[in-house]
């Protein structure tokens, strides 16, 4: 009998386990994918998105509180567009870039170059105090490669920000052409007449160009290294450190990511285009479920009433698009329509629906069955022997309650999750267990939590934190030591470093519980948390 409860409790542990991993993928899923930019050209919204493999019929766009007729949004990746992205490359060709890198900076272009889309367009430009373009925009490969076969490295001074804010400024996208900056320099910092670095970042964030940096290192040149990373950061761009730990065909590859990206057209009602500046909700159908994104737009200005057409009336021609054609969202006349075009809902998701009903009556059922069984007529002959061993059970457990060791899990006895500031930290308990906290400062919501003993990994791959969400984390990035009560945190070689109260970690330092470190492009809160099963908490 009592074999056969432990039975059914494991098989409700695994369905519970089973809907939260399937919950936990989807959510990871939907992490991944963003909107990069967006552009208003003419009377029209291109919002370029990331992360996701394909857009299906029955997605949504929701502009301020108006829900977008699906005619007016259409779709399509940017591979396939008539002039697909624009790249500006803006190179320091100073002589403080050393010139070990020199062939490096010239691998990594010409691979961009090669590896381009039909008629993506490349301007290629170097820079002292100001810019001077090389070439204009342009497809062509091959005088693209000789461009950047010709860069000579002068001696002169280079002033990052000025540059890349009059470049930004100067950006012309009115064909809603997605349009991102690299920039490859030892870093950035301010001129005594100039736009100041702050400056340089509020006017990132306020347009929609992403700015990639790709830095060298110097001698002294970690301060305005990090500088120049914050530009990337203010746009939500990768970031690269030459240093050696991340090879140029990865460098390549993560730049080429965006050739994987969708449009999204948006033609605004008229009601809607007074100019304000307006919140863009996108609920988007793919093949791996549904995701919600969220960015803004300054609307076109019309006539702000909205537009109704009438049967006497014919319909107007669609002014011409000089970006691309997309095909509709709008469900086809002549296809039947799928659960998926009403609800909106992905096959995914209704295969994880079902999934969940079978296992919930799966339980059910055997919930049933242990009922039946123990309310039969026929007398149980071993219920006494049962009882007498539940209660020697209950005894021994009552003995390892009052003298638990350290760091035991103790399993049962209550409730199988506890809360800790209202997150449930999972199905286990702990009798005093050291536990380590790190709390995203740039991404509220996201926390890591993980009992520790003597050593935490922490890394993209084979670690106990896994940090798969930012590409600047190194597989093996840096290591939490405890001892004692005592934390203190090392840097394993990571490609971009690991910084304490942003300072670069070279060797084991102390590190002070509440304190903050950087690793790869977020700021992180480490608390070191003690917890008892007795209290049902962390303190």
């Amino acid at each position: 009998m009592k074999a056969t409860y432990h039975a059914w409790q494991k098989l409700a542990l695994f369905a519970a386990a089973v809907c939260l991993l399937l919950s936990a993928s989807l959510t990871a899923y939907a992490a991944d994918a963003s909107a990069v930019s967006t552009l208003v050209s003419g009377d029209n919204i291109y919002v370029y998105v990331s992360g996701i493999s394909d857009i299906q019929s029955g997605s949504t766009v929701q502009i301020g509180n108006a829900l977008c007729d699906s005619d007016s949004i259409s779709a399509g990746a940017v591979a396939n567009l008539s002039v697909p992205m624009r790249t500006v490359i803006l190179l320091d060709n100073s002589k403080s870039i050393p010139s070990g890198n020199h062939t490096d900076i010239q691998e990594i272009l010409n691979g961009l170059v090669e590896n381009a889309l039909e008629n993506e367009q490349i301007r290629i430009g170097t820079f002292s105090d100001e810019v001077a373009y090389l070439c204009d925009f342009t497809s062509d490969k091959e005088a693209l490669a000789a461009t950047i076969e010709g860069i000579t490295y002068n001696d002169q001074e280079t002033y990052l920000s000025d540059v890349v804010y009059d470049v930004i400024s100067e950006l012309d996208t009115s064909d809603g052409v997605y349009t991102r900056l690299l920039v490859i320099s030892d870093g950035a910092d301010n001129k005594t007449i100039g736009y100041t670095n702050e400056e340089l970042r509020s006017l990132i964030e306020e347009n929609p160009y992403p700015v990639y940096t790709i830095g060298t290192q110097g001698s002294n040149n970690s301060s305005e290294l990090e500088t120049m990373f914050s530009f990337s950061r203010a746009s939500s761009a990768d970031y690269f450190l030459l240093d050696g730990e991340m090879t140029n065909e990865e460098i390549i590859t993560t730049l080429l990511e965006d050739q994987n990206n969708f449009c999204i057209r948006i033609v605004p009602d008229e009601s809607l285009k007074d100019g304000s500046n307006k919140k863009i909700l996108l609920s988007l159908v793919t093949s791996e479920g549904t995701v919600e994104l969220v960015t803004s737009a300054d609307m076109p200005f019309g006539t702000g009433t909205a537009s109704v057409a009438t049967e006497q009336e014919e319909p107007e021609e669609e002014e011409e698009d000089t970006g691309t054609e997309l095909p509709s969202l709008a469900p086809s006349e002549n296809t039947e329509a799928s659960v998926e075009e009403k609800s909106g809902i992905s096959p995914l998701l209704i295969g994880v629906i079902v999934l969940v009903v079978i296992v919930l009556l799966v339980v059910i059922l055997l919930v049933v069955l242990k009922k039946k069984k123990t309310g039969s007529g026929e007398p149980d002959k071993t219920r006494g022997e049962n009882k007498q061993d539940e209660k020697r059970e209950e005894e021994e457990k009552r003995e390892v309650k009052e003298e638990p060791e350290a760091g035991d899990t103790v399993f049962g006895g209550g409730d199988s999750s506890f809360e800790s500031d209202g997150n449930t930290i999972g199905l286990w308990k702990t009798q005093k267990q050291s536990v380590l906290r790190l709390t995203n400062l740039d991404k509220p919501g996201i926390i890591y939590e993980k009992p520790i003993k003597d050593v935490i990994h922490i890394g993209r791959k084979d670690a106990d934190i896994l940090i798969k969400d930012d590409n600047q984390v190194s597989k093996s990035h840096c290591d939490i030591i405890l001892c004692g009560k005592l934390l203190s945190i090392r840097d394993n070689g990571s490609l971009n470093g690991t910084f304490y109260e942003n300072t670069r970690v070279h060797e084991e330092v102390s590190l002070v519980s509440g304190g903050t470190v950087k690793i790869g492009r977020y700021h992180y809160r480490v608390d070191l948390l003690t917890g008892s099963a007795d209290e049902g908490r962390y303190s």
